[in-house]
This record gives C-alpha cells, sequence and structure tokens, in this order.
C-alpha cells in the first residue's frame, strides 16, 4: 500500500510540474507577443519621424467648376527626406464629408504633378477643404502614412483664378478706341498690336476668324465654326486656362465650311497660329483651302510642313503656282509661332515669320489666294485630289489659329510672338 501512495504522488508532482512549465511558457509567449508589438509601434514610429516628406498645393494651380464637379490642382513636393510610395488626395465638402483619392506614384524633390479629379459621381456637395498627405516606404519596405498633411481651404474664387499676365516692357503702350470696344476687351484684345501704329478699330475691323480651340472648334470673331474630325482631342493646359487641339496624324482634322472670306485674290492678308510638331513625314498640312494637286485653276492653297519641318505656303493653279521654299522652319516637340503675311502683289511682297523671325519671301507673290470652290477649309492637314490622296496630317497640337484681311506689322507681329497665348502642355 505504502508503494502504491509513493507512485500516486511521483505522478502528481510531474503533472504539477509540467502544468507550471506550461503557464510559464504561456506567459513568456504572451510577453513576447506584447513586447514584439511595442517595438514595431516603436520603430514604425522612429521610422516615420526622420521621414520629412511633404506636399502642397500651390493656390494658383487650383481650378474649380462646383457644377460639374471637376477639380484640377497641381501637388508639389517639397524638400524632404523620404522615398515616396504614394499620394492622397482628401476631398472634404460643407458638411463634413470625405472621398480620398490615392495615386500610387512618387515625386521627386521639387517636382510638381497636375492632377484632374472628378468626384462628380462622389456625393459631395460644396467643398470646404482639400488635403493632400504622402505616404513613405520605411527600412523595411512597408508603407507609412507620413506626418505632414497639408490642407488646402476653398475660398469659392478658384474658378476665377488665372497666372499673371505677361509682362508687359515699359516701352509698349497699350491704348483702346473706346468707340470700338464691344464689352469683351481683355489683355489680348488691347495689347495685340503693341509698339505699332495701328488703332484696336483696325485691329478690331480685320479680323476675320479666330479659333482658340478652348474646349471647342468655334470662331470666336467671325462665323466660320469649325467641326471636329476623326476623334480629335483637346489637350489640357497644365499652365493657365483653356485647352489646345492634338492631332494625331492619322485622321484628326477640323473642317470649316468654305467662305469667300479665305477668298483673298490679290488683297493683303496675314494667317498666325501656334503649332507644336511631334513629328515630321512628307508633307503635314497645317491649314488648307485647296485641292493640291488638281491642276485647275482653282487657286487654292495650303500651309504645310515639309520632313524637315520647313513651312510652306502653297497656291494651286496651273501656269501660275506659288510655293515657298525654306521660308522658316518649325522645331519639334516645341512651340512654334508661324505667321503668314502679304502686302502688296510685287515678287517679294510675301513673308513667313516663326517665332518672330523673317524667313524671307518667295520667289513669286503676284497670284490670287483663294479657298477651292465648294472645298472646305480644314486646320490640320490637306487634300491632294490628283493622286486622291486621303493623308498629309499633321502629328502634333495646334492652337490660337488667327486670320485677318490685312497684313500685320512687324511690331504687331512680334507682339503676338510675345503674347505667348498658346496653351502650355
Amino acid at each position: 500500500m505504502a508503494k502504491r501512495g509513493v507512485a500516486r504522488k511521483g505522478l502528481s508532482d510531474i503533472i504539477t510540474v509540467i502544468l507550471i512549465i506550461l503557464i510559464v511558457l504561456a506567459a513568456i509567449i504572451l510577453i513576447w507577443a506584447f513586447l514584439r508589438n511595442t517595438l514595431y509601434k516603436a520603430g514604425s514610429q522612429i521610422d516615420s519621424s526622420i521621414f520629412t516628406t511633404s506636399l502642397t498645393i500651390p493656390r494658383e494651380s487650383v481650378r474649380l467648376n462646383e457644377t460639374q464637379g471637376n477639380l484640377t490642382l497641381a501637388i508639389k513636393r517639397e524638400q524632404g527626406a523620404g522615398n515616396m510610395a504614394a499620394f492622397v488626395i482628401v476631398l472634404e465638402d460643407i458638411n463634413g464629408k470625405k472621398v480620398p483619392f490615392r495615386y500610387n506614384e512618387s515625386l521627386n524633390e521639387l517636382q510638381t504633378t497636375i492632377k484632374n479629379i472628378d468626384y462628380s459621381s462622389s456625393g459631395l456637395g460644396l467643398l470646404r477643404r482639400v488635403s493632400v498627405v504622402p505616404f513613405v516606404y520605411n527600412k523595411d519596405g512597408l508603407e507609412l502614412q507620413g506626418k505632414n498633411e497639408y490642407i488646402y481651404t476653398v475660398r469659392g474664387d478658384e474658378g476665377t483664378i488665372s497666372p499673371p499676365s505677361p509682362p508687359i516692357p515699359p516701352s509698349i503702350i497699350c491704348t483702346v478706341d473706346s468707340n470700338c470696344t464691344d464689352g469683351n476687351l481683355n489683355t489680348q484684345d488691347s495689347c495685340i498690336n503693341p509698339g505699332s501704329t495701328t488703332s484696336y478699330c483696325e485691329y478690331k475691323n480685320s479680323f476675320i476668324s479666330y479659333w482658340n480651340f478652348d474646349d471647342n472648334a468655334f470662331d470666336q470673331v467671325g462665323n466660320n465654326d469649325g467641326a471636329l474630325q476623326g476623334g480629335i482631342g483637346y489637350e489640357t493646359c497644365q499652365v493657365g486656362t483653356g485647352s489646345a487641339l492634338r492631332f494625331d496624324g492619322i485622321n484628326d482634322y477640323v473642317s470649316i465650311i468654305d467662305s469667300n472670306e479665305f477668298d483673298f485674290a490679290k488683297n493683303n492678308f496675314t494667317i498666325s497660329f501656334w503649332a507644336y510638331p511631334t513629328s515630321f513625314s512628307g508633307y503635314n498640312g497645317i491649314i488648307s483651302g485647296s485641292r493640291y494637286g488638281s491642276w485647275v485653276c482653282e487657286n487654292g492653297w495650303s500651309v504645310y510642313t515639309h520632313d524637315t519641318g520647313r513651312i510652306d505656303l502653297s497656291v494651286d493653279c496651273a501656269g501660275s503656282e506659288l510655293a515657298t521654299s525654306g521660308l522658316g522652319k518649325m522645331t519639334i516637340n516645341a512651340w512654334n509661332h508661324v505667321v503668314i503675311t502679304r502686302k502688296g502683289i510685287g515678287l517679294t511682297d510675301f513673308d513667313v515669320y516663326v517665332n518672330a523671325v523673317n524667313g524671307g519671301s518667295p520667289s513669286n507673290g503676284n497670284v490670287n489666294i483663294n479657298t477651292a470652290s465648294g472645298q472646305e477649309f480644314i486646320i490640320g492637314r490637306y487634300y491632294a485630289a490628283q493622286v486622291n490622296e486621303e493623308g498629309h496630317y499633321f502629328d502634333g497640337v495646334i492652337d490660337e489659329v488667327k486670320i485677318w484681311s490685312r497684313s500685320l506689322t512687324v511690331a504687331e507681329i512680334s507682339g503676338l510672338y510675345n503674347l505667348g497665348d498658346h496653351c502650355e502642355i
């Protein structure tokens, strides 16, 4: 009996020891889990504290259209350490509702990116605040929210904010004849002819057509509205307001019903436009009112470029064809301001200006210049009927196309170039 009691006691002691060991192990596991979580949080805080990545929203960049639910703004990364993973823009309305928009992209120090946010379907009301916060990677490659949040308060005038106009040199005096005002004067209207003797009345009354391509192809001063063809798209300005037209070089162009306003005959005229070519291939039409190559005296005319970027003006009429040769050259992947003007009917009365520099005159200026009978007036290509060519499309961006029924002065052409009213892309 004594041996059995001893055996039971020994077994009980073993069980007790095992239970104690299990309890100790459980306590160790719980303590380690607590310490691990605490150390991880502390490490994360240390990581985030050494990141000084910060983003800002320049006020002058904000464009807000409450009616359409559209917001355009710039996000700028300031100086500061940190490997940026993404950033989140949070829109908050006057009722406190918040909607985040995440962008999985990194910005270098002092780099700026433009974002266009369509929040029309988000259910937000009038906006009150816009905030942006960066997300950065820690040393373990984990993503952490940055500590620096930038908050932009909506003032309500964002739709009317625009960057300052280009400075006007002191020698330029802009005057407007009040008898010709139409109630819509702006800097472009009153200062288009700085330094010249041309009155505002003369400038305004000689304006035939003006297409600024700000979300439409309407003629801003005449009745020659355009229609977009081939799926042409708008290029949103990264600086300033408005837009320009981007042509794909395949089938994009603007068609305008033929008008006798473009039949200059032997009268003076001026054509002005901004072009940003992204490629040159053969002949690329910019403005055309002709069936080039039809070999009949339709007196149609075309402005186009060669594969070298050279600008040509061609008038198609058997026996009196005019073609410029090397009178100005456009630069690829850059904005070029081009002006073609005629004053008089002499052999050297045509001039082609590129960025306000006169490239010279063609060999023969004594021809009629009219659009081809029944032919559309076209921006972005020209049509060669003789060989049934549908190509010759422009590849790039075109903006601010203007036509006058007189020859602009050298000072006016320089003023147009210095105005720089094209869309910055």
